[in-house]
């Protein structure tokens, strides 16, 4: 990973969190955790857009049907769309882990085993 890769997801990670990532170290560990972001924001909204919307009037059925069609071409016409929802989600549950893989593996926490005697 070049110092441009670096930028660019730094860049990235600071439309997401704010201003705190310029103190975060971007590395390896950083790129696996946000394209593990990516992909959860990706998956998420692909079922977002399969929800059919709430039917007014005419046949439920008929409209069903065509609600579900014109969702799926949606989909596959424009991968690029991240439901907000998704992405606000998605956000949260990994700011921690960016933030401690941003450390560098030598600097990780680490967690006694409760397994231990």
């Amino acid at each position: 990973m070049d110092e441009q890769d670096r930028t660019a997801i730094r860049e990235t990670l600071a439309i997401w969190y704010g201003p705190i990532v310029e103190q975060w170290d971007i590395n390896k560990e950083v790129l696996a955790v946000v394209a593990t972001v990516v992909a959860e924001m990706k998956s998420c909204t692909a079922v977002i857009h399969c929800v059919p919307k709430s039917v007014n009037f005419g046949s439920p059925l008929s409209q069903l049907a065509t609600s579900a069609v014109k969702k799926y071409i949606q989909v596959l016409k424009s991968n690029a769309e991240v439901c907000k929802a998704c992405a606000s989600r998605v956000l949260v549950l990994y700011k921690s882990p960016i933030a401690i893989a941003a450390m560098g593996p030598d600097r990780w926490p680490t967690v006694p085993c409760l397994h231990r005697k």
